[in-house]
């Protein structure tokens, strides 16, 4: 019971030690979870970031939460680094920046660090397809 009630209050806990945090979704490959913490751990101490994690290690899949205060300007720069750095530890492991709540406004200027060139034109072209006068979240991931 300890273990679940845990898990259920984890998110909400972290406002005592900061008052925002930016969440991430990465996936790496159940082999590659230990480096993927020891990543974490290098990550926030080269941005000097406070980084829980939250994670369904069965899946790979890791919710670190980069902790700021955005009142403070410099914090926030720093959780941007963070933020990019932790999508290319997971890319780097064979893993993918966003595991299962896709990629967002947050994680698309990363997009390069997974996607190739060729696979970013792809993407355009899908949306061209199916969106010809990009009225469907206009420029919001995919901009044509």
């Amino acid at each position: 019971d300890q273990i679940w009630l845990s898990r259920r209050v984890a998110f909400g806990s972290v406002a005592r030690v900061k008052p925002c945090y930016s969440i991430q979704d990465i996936t790496v490959p159940r082999s590659e979870f230990p480096q993927a913490i020891e990543g974490i751990l290098k990550i926030a101490k080269e941005y000097d970031m406070i980084i829980g994690l939250v994670a369904h290690a069965g899946d790979g899949n890791l919710h670190p939460l980069v902790l700021f205060d955005q009142r403070h300007a410099d914090e926030v720069e720093r959780v941007h680094g963070a933020e990019g750095a932790l999508s290319k530890l997971a890319v780097s492991l064979g893993g993918t920046m966003s595991g299962e709540h896709g990629i967002g406004v947050v994680k698309k200027k990363y997009m390069d660090v997974e996607f190739t060139p060729g696979a970013m034109e792809a993407f355009r072209k899908l949306k061209k397809t199916f969106d010809p006068a990009n009225r469907f979240n206009p420029d919001k991931i995919i901009s044509i």
